[in-house]
């Protein structure tokens, strides 16, 4: 682990399991009881998604400079995302999910942007980013209550969501690609006075490997499902 405050180290910690809950609960509020019954399981997989994650971090597996390790969670949760997201056979999957609880969940990114700014003042990632990003996913965040009042309503509403779901992906992608490139790794195409080593220790490795994608998932589902294609 990192010479990091126990505050910094906590923080994380809290941020994965209420992103997690959430997640669940997007699930076990789902309209669909077959969906319902479904949480457990899916809420054991995820979790043993964070338990592996956390093994391969705190056994070093992603600090070795010389390979691509760190590429790993990216590649599988952007597949997981993909397959979930679009194909068309889980359509009953995503449909059924509670969509509120999915928009309510992307304000938890804002803490993500804290934590990395917090990390950068103990020389544990880059900065210049992160500050930017919190100003405008709060800005974003901003919109929200209007985005969940007028996401029902009518056609201009469904456009409007996607466009804010458009452009709360791609700061998450933003951030997801500049965690990844600025690693200690084979991979490294930035920051290298100061790498981002926090991503690549326990717990800050859950950050990019379970919090980012889930929320990135959220975001999916609302703008692959809009309001004009259903009444709930």
């Amino acid at each position: 682990m990192l010479d990091i405050p126990a505050g910094l180290t906590l923080s994380i910690v809290i941020l994965t399991i209420t992103t997690f809950v959430a997640f669940l609960f997007a699930i076990a509020l789902s309209s669909n009881a077959r969906l319902q019954r479904s949480a457990t399981l899916i809420g054991v997989v995820v979790l043993l998604w964070i338990i592996f994650q956390s093994t391969l971090s705190l056994n070093r597996w992603y600090m070795d400079r010389k390979t691509v390790n760190v590429l790993f969670p990216y590649i599988t949760t952007f597949l997981l995302i993909v397959v979930v997201g679009f194909l068309p056979a889980l359509k009953a999957f995503r449909v059924a999910l509670h969509r509120p609880t999915l928009l309510w969940m992307q304000l938890l990114r804002l803490p993500v942007y804290g934590i990395m700014h917090w990390a950068v003042q103990h020389k544990q990632a880059p900065g210049g980013i992160w500050l930017y990003c919190l100003l405008f996913d709060a800005a974003l965040m901003m919109a929200l209550p209007f985005v969940m009042r007028q996401r029902s309503s009518n056609l201009s509403s469904s456009l409007m969501e996607r466009v804010w779901h458009s452009l709360g992906l791609l700061s998450l992608v933003t951030a997801w690609i500049t965690m990844l490139l600025s690693a200690p790794s084979a991979l490294q195409q930035v920051a290298f006075q100061s790498p981002n080593y926090l991503i690549v220790h326990f717990p800050g490795s859950w950050i990019p490997s379970v919090v980012i994608p889930l929320l990135m998932f959220g975001h999916v589902i609302g703008f692959t499902y809009s309001p004009e294609r259903s009444s709930t």
